[in-house]
């Protein structure tokens, strides 16, 4: 999951490169190469839908030619909750199966209740992934139209 957004702006660079190093090393991101036209930030990841929305995106790289900011960023912590969302499903399923047929009821059928913890997760998962993967662009587009302000300003 790629996204990729360019904002025009007008005045200082230097200003928002100070903000977006700032912003992201405040977020846990670790600057990995920072220079007059560019960084590079790598995040750790999400692993809840609780943290700050930034955290969604694994690799940062904000640009500058002429009048424009780019920022490029993968979303590698939206990928590993993604992972995270499916395995949990997949997860309870062998648990609850294991158990089931080691607590010697394998000739009877699964018992509902075992349905009834694992359903609400087919739906839960699904929208905790595209709930986590909007809130982490729009904190992005948020960023980068905070960035352009800032850059305006002297």
């Amino acid at each position: 999951m790629q996204i990729n957004r360019t904002r025009s702006f007008a005045g200082d660079p230097a200003c928002a490169f100070d903000l977006a190093a700032n912003v992201l090393i405040a977020n846990g991101f670790r600057l990995e190469r920072r220079d007059a036209q560019t960084i590079v930030a790598i995040g750790r990841g999400m692993a809840s839908t609780r943290q700050n929305p930034l955290t969604g995106a694994g690799r940062v790289v904000l640009s500058r030619s002429g009048r424009d900011l780019r920022l490029e960023a993968d979303l590698g912590g939206v990928r590993a909750l993604v992972r995270l969302m499916i395995t949990l499903p997949l997860g309870l399923c062998i648990a609850l199966g294991v158990s089931w047929s080691l607590s010697g009821a394998s000739s009877s059928p699964l018992p509902t209740e075992a349905a009834l913890v694992v359903a609400p997760w087919l739906v839960i998962s699904p929208l905790m992934i595209v709930m986590a993967r909007r809130r982490t662009v729009r904190a992005l587009d948020d960023l980068l139209a905070s960035l352009a302000a800032s850059a305006g300003v002297r």
